[in-house]
């Protein structure tokens, strides 16, 4: 690889940085470093020429990098097969969504978590350990959860009551919080909402916005309650979901409203589109009380905003919200009024 003279000084403290990381996660296989390195280059350089044929962006790497084509075709080979498995060896954003919901309830050991989460990383034990540590190293360096030392043992704890680890920026991030939106969905409790109100952008804008604050408040504060007098509770999951449907159906499921709000939300960042998933510690009658609440909110604001719409720019937007349990999968009890 070649490198200018004024260049040398910036790339070896990047590598120093990369090797102390390395080192503190006991990693300390040099050929395995070089050949990290060959392997993040030839990845960068296929993204540049993503445009190309196959055969004529190997060849713009071959350019780029001055190794041969062999060379480029067993890393690319490689770089595929290395994300086929980091998809289904450790699903880290995944991991992370499980140990931030575990440590709201009550500050963890290490231990503690490995066995909630390790159904998630396919490794042996020993890994398993050591890809968990670095997570949490890098939830703690993000200011995530934090430490603390008791009886000599190591708790981790969440540095809020509830964190989020969504990047909006962040693509992989978006398709993830989708998935658990849809997750919470095929785990349902009882009989979702589904309401339709002719507002205009501005007025769904707004509704979407206050009826997922009523919610957050509403399952904080019942949250707290169970806390305080330390009933027994599990994790349950709220899912929200608000769309317009412009030129369809106004008759949705909820199945379509989901569709659409993932239609509206990667292909038209302007239109009020919204999906949420929010979950906390309850008992199995205080989740159906949020329901009832939240429920009521959504339908008593929904009817004034559209009682208050303009008619020239009102559209159809849809509301949908719906309780999931997903240790209780087979569940279809109703929730009464």
């Amino acid at each position: 690889m070649q490198v200018r003279d004024n260049d040398t000084q910036l790339l070896y403290g990047l590598f120093q940085s990369i090797c102390s990381w390395a080192l503190e996660k006991g990693y300390k296989d040099i050929s395995g470093m070089k050949n990290l390195l060959k392997l993040a280059m030839v990845d960068v350089c296929r993204e540049r020429h993503t445009d190309k044929s196959s055969f004529a962006a190997q060849m713009a790497i071959v350019t780029d990098l001055g190794i041969s084509l062999r060379n480029v075709q067993y890393a690319l080979k490689t770089l595929d097969e290395l994300k086929d498995l980091s998809g289904g060896f450790a699903k880290i954003r995944q991991i992370q969504e499980e140990i931030v919901i575990l440590l709201t309830r009550r500050p963890q050991t290490l231990d503690d978590i490995l066995a909630e989460v390790s159904y998630l990383i396919h490794a042996p034990h020993d890994l398993q350990r050591r890809t968990l540590r670095s997570i949490l190293k890098d939830l703690e360096h993000k200011g995530m959860i934090s430490t603390v030392l008791e009886d000599g043992i190591t708790y981790y704890r969440p540095e809020q009551p509830h964190v989020n680890v969504f990047d909006p920026k962040d693509l992989s991030s978006r398709v993830s919080g989708l998935l658990t939106h849809i997750d919470a969905f095929n785990h349902t409790v009882g009989r979702p909402i589904l309401r339709t109100y002719y507002l205009s952008p501005v007025q769904a804008g707004g509704l979407q916005t206050a009826i997922n604050e009523f919610l957050r408040g509403t399952g904080n504060a019942y949250e707290l309650e169970c806390k305080e007098t330390d009933s027994i509770t599990k994790p349950y999951s709220y899912y929200l979901g608000c769309t317009p449907i412009i030129g369809r159906n106004s008759r949705l499921s909820v199945s379509d409203a989901i569709l659409e709000v993932i239609h509206t939300r990667f292909t038209d960042s302007e239109l009020p589109a919204l999906a949420r998933t929010h979950w906390y510690h309850l008992t199995p009658a205080i989740s159906k009380a949020v329901f009832r609440e939240v429920r009521n909110f959504i339908e008593r604001e929904g009817i004034s905003a559209g009682q208050e719409s303009a008619c020239k720019d009102a559209i159809p937007f849809a509301v949908y919200f719906g309780l999931a349990d997903r240790k209780n999968m087979e569940s279809n009890e109703e929730i009464q009024s």
